[in-house]
């Protein structure tokens, strides 16, 4: 399921408070959160306690919250079905994953850029959105059917009916998705962040029920799993300010399908590019190595945490007219990122291996060389991340499909010259390839466009003229 944020109302209403009232930061993240100033002054040290209770702080506090119950998900799910178990699972789920945000067609972007510039009353966007959602979720469920029907290695065609129900829960995810998309454009982070934690938190809850009573039905669990969607939606609508879904809309679905055809292109590419590993797996190894490496997948995620939270606010600056970023700036934002993994990797690498063998056990002991493979690979795509927020907020989108055709051109070739008797292994190497080579070349563009929008004048910046 797609990563979720949150924390508590009353703390979030003060934070956003803070945040609105703080015009600069620290010079390492004024690119991340848009809170830097241009004049280049330093970060005096009575603005620390500010920055702490900052949004980008409580976004990425909430970040690692959600990732904390994917985790406790992810343990539970594994536990209850075993190595082969999981696998099978992972292996019905793999489509509708895939299109969970593939199957948006980038119109969490455009949605998310109309509502940062949007001035009236947000209802009728809001309307918009959710039926962009209902639209796109339709044809992703239809699409991921068909190739679960013809994209499915004979040797787990028994999978089919799993995978089936899986799918449906596309509409109910895409909806709640395009919702929160207006949230993220108009900056209210305390709904934001409220909805996707609770979201999360619902399917551990489930896993936890069927792991108490020991029910390990795969038929049960995939049942569930479109139940979370559903509940989330719910939820986000019993939250929302918007009591009127039915009504006048702000814009036409298809035009935001159309002004996110750039961005869906990149997705495109970025869900293709993450998934190739598990695809190899999936094709290239029996269903319990895919459990196995379904398994080390969380451990890894959590290099990725920070920077997708991180991303939102380099969208944000990215998508601001307004504000000019300087290069001094980005390259301080692109240091902390850098320190920021490095200083994850080798926390984690420490107590990886004891770590998994006491949570998995003695049946996931397969899971411990690929886990630690694939922290490499985290490390790099979460750099990567945060550069390709940026992008996308400058509408330039088109050069991140670019970066992971390389990176997915890296892990074929790496995939086939790399001589490893673990195939698993192998396709991990591989994965932290392609990962290296899209980060390299995503801070080399990011640089680029910084240094360019830099050089022009400042009447340009105001008149939105900066793409």
């Amino acid at each position: 399921m797609p990563d979720r944020e949150s924390s508590e109302s009353n703390t979030i209403d003060e934070i956003s408070a803070i945040c609105s009232a703080q015009a600069d930061t620290a010079p390492g993240l004024r690119l991340l959160n848009e809170l830097g100033s241009s004049d280049g002054k330093s970060w005096p040290m009575q603005r620390v306690v500010a920055f702490l209770q900052s949004r980008m702080v409580s976004t990425v506090g909430s970040n690692f919250l959600v990732f904390g119950l994917q985790a406790i998900h992810a343990i539970l799910l594994a536990r209850l079905l075993g190595p082969q178990g999981r696998g099978e699972y992972g292996t019905a789920m793999f489509y509708a994953q895939l299109l969970i945000y593939v199957g948006l067609m980038g119109t969490l972007f455009s949605i998310a850029r109309m509502s940062e510039n949007w001035k009236s009353d947000f209802a009728p966007l809001q309307r918009s959105a959710i039926r962009v959602g209902l639209i796109t979720g339709i044809c992703a469920m239809t699409l991921s059917m068909l190739l679960v029907l013809i994209a499915i290695p004979a040797a787990k065609k028994y999978l089919v009916p799993y995978c089936l129900i899986c799918c449906m829960l596309l509409p109910w995810e895409h909806m709640r998705l395009t919702c929160l998309a207006v949230d993220h454009g108009r900056g209210t982070f305390r709904r934001y962040n409220l909805s996707n934690v609770v979201a999360a938190a619902i399917f551990p809850a489930l896993v936890l029920g069927l792991y108490i009573s020991h029910i390990d039905s795969l038929w049960v669990v995939s049942c569930l799993t479109v139940i979370v969607p559903l509940s989330g939606l719910a939820f986000y609508l019993l939250v929302s300010d918007n009591r009127k879904w039915f009504g006048e809309l702000a814009v036409a679905p298809t035009r935001l399908i159309r002004d996110g055809a750039q961005d869906g292109l990149s997705v495109l590419a970025t869900d293709l590019y993450d998934r190739l590993g598990v695809f190899l797996v999936l094709w290239l190894v029996t269903i319990e190595g895919l459990g196995n490496y379904l398994t080390a997948v969380p451990a890894a995620q959590l290099l990725v945490v920070a920077p997708n939270a991180l991303a939102l606010f380099a969208f944000k600056a990215a998508a601001n007219h307004q504000r000019k970023i300087t290069v001094t700036q980005a390259v301080q934002s692109i240091l902390f990122v850098l320190a920021l993994q490095v200083t994850v990797v080798f926390l984690l690498s420490t107590i990886l291996e004891s770590l998994l063998l006491f949570i998995y056990g003695q049946r996931f002991i397969g899971t411990v060389p690929v886990a630690q493979v694939l922290l490499l690979a985290m490390a790099a795509c979460g750099c990567a991340i945060v550069g390709d927020g940026y992008l996308r907020g400058r509408q330039r989108a088109i050069l991140g499909v670019w970066t992971r055709v390389f990176g997915m051109l890296t892990m074929l070739m790496a995939a086939v010259l790399i001589d490893h008797p673990n195939p698993l292994l192998r396709v991990a190497w591989a994965t932290a390839c392609g990962h290296f080579v899209n980060a390299i070349l995503i801070i080399w563009l990011v640089l680029n466009d910084v240094r360019r929008v830099a050089a022009l004048p400042d009447r340009r910046i105001v008149e939105g003229q900066i793409c």
